[in-house]
């Protein structure tokens, strides 16, 4: 099936199964902006029938989620774990916080020091809509970087 994609700013035509589909590929086709944290966008998907004419009665607004980049790191890839001593909590759930309906889980990379925040109640800042899911990347701090020495003399 064949549908028109757009955001508002450029309307393209995705073949795919399903508006779902469509909208995806719409956003892994685009240059988005990259922040260090989720944000959103809507795309409206407007199925087109064999005569390629808008069946606009069947259009979907579908969310897609954009991901930042992870920051680069030391070593090849990211370790990501929750010190008690640098994300804090309790013992038995180190760098868990309770949030609205879900929770923030905090990690450190043991190699570079680099903080990833997971956000399992997220909220859209443009539409005010909650229970979204998101991550942010933060730069490493002092105690993050004091942490990766002492693991690595520890090794």
């Amino acid at each position: 099936m064949k549908w028109i994609c757009t955001d508002g700013n450029a309307d393209i035509e995705i073949e795919a199964e399903t508006a779902e589909e469509a909208a995806q590929e719409y956003v892994d086709g685009g240059d988005w902006e990259t922040t260090g944290e989720t944000w959103w966008i809507d795309i409206r998907c407007t199925p087109l029938d064999d005569a390629g004419e808008d069946i606009e009665d069947d259009a979907e607004t579908i969310t897609i989620a954009v991901e930042p980049e992870e920051p680069e790191c030391t070593e090849a890839d990211h370790d990501w774990c929750n010190p008690l001593e640098v994300v804090g909590g309790i013992e038995s759930n180190p760098g868990v916080w309770g949030h609205g309906g879900g929770v923030e889980i905090t990690e450190v990379c043991r190699h570079c020091g680099a903080y990833r925040i997971t956000d399992t109640w997220a909220q859209r800042q443009d539409t005010g809509e909650q229970g979204l899911r998101s991550t942010e990347y933060r730069d490493a701090d002092s105690d993050s970087l004091v942490w990766v020495d002492e693991a690595m003399k520890n090794r």
